[in-house]
């Protein structure tokens, strides 16, 4: 295996350095253009390179050809002059390098009619059939935008899709010939963060989209992370792969074209309806949304039980439609609200209990619904915390059946059961979708589809930071998801009177030091693909939240998260990582969202 720590550019003189940026340069030229006359570039380097060392042995050159060399050596002076006036060395562990230049069509790359689970297996087959495959990734190189040479930003028109490349490369610089980097993109300012959607082209390139509405211009900053190169994320190992190569963060200034006057047709917004109204707003595989906020309140700090209930003003706290509708400061964010191809409600707490008074829901999930069901009652559904405990030490067991009464209106209540999926024993974990091979765990959860009354309204699922500390391969995730259909097809069909509703609620993606883990946002992306993929194609009729996407624009740091969890009860006591009482604002927006998909219109 290629040592990771290599740094080829690192002691090289600037005439070496300048020489070995224009024959990469070239090389970019030509791949992207036409792969097949850049295989046989390369094939023709190499055998003129080995060339060059049997001819090494003394062989004197021609008067002639000490002419041309000097001639040559006059014009790498040359040229070097130029490309480093062009050319800017990133101070980094690895060199990051931005590329000029218009973005090469991706056509021969996009996908085929297969199923994104085939595909997925079929290039993990793939992996390590090639030389290039045991190659590290060492730099990336930006194209497709004019990145300034100096320090000034990027300017980026407003309502505009703007397109770029990454590409990786080698020790050697030479570009990587398979794909399977997997890049923590983010984009962000003051009032904006979304992570750009990356497409993974599967010829070492990586396309990126941005975009951002008029309502938000101004200075934005984005950067793109190698965490994991070559698959490895999705490795049974801890840590062995963690490349955590960090891009220099790129100034970008979106401007409106419209010259400031507001623009009542931003492209994002234009098109974004309700997500309780508009049919099929739960039916999308995968989400590209963004968290924005139109009030800043700089002095927002934590009260007296660590909470921030406190920081939007009434005349700022009207959510901006159609992004959301209700008020921004129920979600206690210091105005930051989730929304992506629909906009979400925000509930008034009597609100809420209209839309699940006489409900039934059933959660099957790891510890992280505990979390969401315990701040949908305590700040959705003003539910008091028991006389027995306190708002930090309160915490719902992993397995339970509970009534919740409106304490407002007593006629008013909610029955919930929450059934752990991390192992069949409620005390331990690591097992995820296998839960299902104990016949006792299996007998559980029938029950509560058998008996002579109601069966459940609707059943919220989720599955996969166990699931990623327990499946040694993508292929034995595949069939323990296939089983797990399977087995949920044959309980939901069982009520011969009705039949639940079923949400799917992806894995969030793990935060902070969590992101090098077993169970790292590059599995936990894979497997969530795979798992509604497969579901929806079973279960047509699956409703999807996609917690992975609203969560990663916040999974960089522990500020938010523990690491495997966004909604830890408030707590005036400082993490030891923050210096602050912690945020848990997205589980809080998570609960608003189920809520979207549990009461629609």
């Amino acid at each position: 295996m290629v040592s990771s720590s290599s740094r080829p550019w690192g002691s090289c003189t600037e005439v070496k350095c300048a020489v070995a940026a224009l024959d990469l340069r070239e090389r970019i030229r030509i791949e992207m253009e036409d792969p097949t006359a850049a295989k046989s570039q390369h094939e023709a380097s190499d055998r003129a390179s080995h060339s060059r060392d049997e001819a090494k042995g003394g062989r004197s050159r021609s008067k002639d050809e000490s002419v041309a060399a000097g001639t040559a050596a006059l014009l790498v002076v040359f040229v070097c002059g130029l490309l480093l006036m062009q050319w800017r060395v990133w101070p980094s562990s690895r060199q990051q390098e931005f590329g000029h230049g218009s973005i090469p069509s991706p056509d021969r790359a996009q996908p085929t009619s297969e199923s994104e689970t085939e595909s997925i297996l079929a290039r993990l087959s793939e992996n390590g059939t090639r030389a290039c495959h045991d190659e590290h990734t060492n730099h990336t190189l930006f194209s497709g935008l004019e990145f300034p040479l100096d320090e000034t930003p990027l300017r980026l028109s407003t309502n505009t899709l703007h397109r770029l490349l990454l590409t990786s490369y080698n020790a050697e610089g030479r570009r990587r010939c398979a794909g399977g980097d997997f890049y923590e993109t983010e984009l962000q300012s003051q009032s904006w963060k979304s992570r750009p959607p990356v497409q993974d082209f599967g010829n070492g390139s990586y396309g990126v989209t941005l975009m951002v509405d008029s309502a938000f211009q101004g200075l934005f900053s984005f950067s793109a992370t190698l965490l994991f190169d070559c698959f490895h994320g999705l490795e049974l190992m801890e840590r062995e792969w963690d490349v955590r190569i960090q891009s220099p963060r790129v100034k970008i200034l979106f401007y409106d074209e419209a010259r400031g006057e507001k623009s009542p047709s931003d492209r994002i917004s234009r098109g974004m309806g309700s997500c309780r109204s508009e049919p099929g707003s739960f039916s999308r595989k995968e989400w590209r949304g963004r968290w924005t906020r139109g009030w800043i309140n700089d002095s927002c700090s934590a009260d007296g039980q660590g909470r921030f209930a406190s920081c939007v003003p009434r005349d700022h706290d009207a959510c901006t439609e159609p992004r959301c509708s209700g008020r921004v400061s129920r979600l206690e964010s210091n105005s930051w609200v989730y929304s992506a191809h629909c906009g979400f409600r925000i509930f008034e707490t009597q609100e809420a209990w209209d839309c699940v008074s006489g409900k039934w829901l059933l959660f099957w999930g790891d510890s992280n619904f505990q979390d969401t069901i315990r701040n949908l009652m305590l700040f959705v559904l003003g539910v008091p915390v028991p006389y027995w405990s306190t708002l930090p030490d309160f915490q719902l067991p992993r397995q339970f059946e509970e009534w919740f009464v409106n304490p407002g209106r007593p006629d008013q209540a909610l029955h919930i059961s929450m059934i752990f999926n991390g192992h069949y024993n409620v005390y331990d974990g690591d097992l995820g979708l296998d839960s299902l091979q104990n016949p006792d765990y299996r007998e559980w959860i029938i029950r509560h589809f058998t008996g002579e009354g109601a069966t459940p309204d609707t059943v919220i699922m989720n599955s996969g930071l166990h699931d990623g500390n327990h499946f040694r391969t993508v292929g034995d995730f595949v069939g323990a998801v296939d089983r797990a259909i399977s087995f949920w097809q044959m309980v939901l069909d069982i009520p011969q009177t009705k039949r639940s509703n079923l949400i799917y609620r992806t894995t969030v993606a793990p935060a902070g030091e969590s992101r090098g883990m077993q169970s790292n946002p590059h599995k936990m992306e894979i497997f969530n693909k795979v798992l509604v993929e497969r579901l929806q194609a079973a279960m047509p009729s699956t409703q999807i939240v996609d917690a992975f996407d609203m969560t990663f624009p916040f999974h960089f740091d522990n500020n938010y998260s523990d690491g495997g969890h966004y909604g830890r009860a408030p707590n005036v006591n400082k993490w030891p990582w923050f210096g602050q009482p912690h945020h848990y604002f997205v589980d809080l927006m998570l609960a608003h969202v189920l809520l979207n998909a549990i009461c629609p219109v």
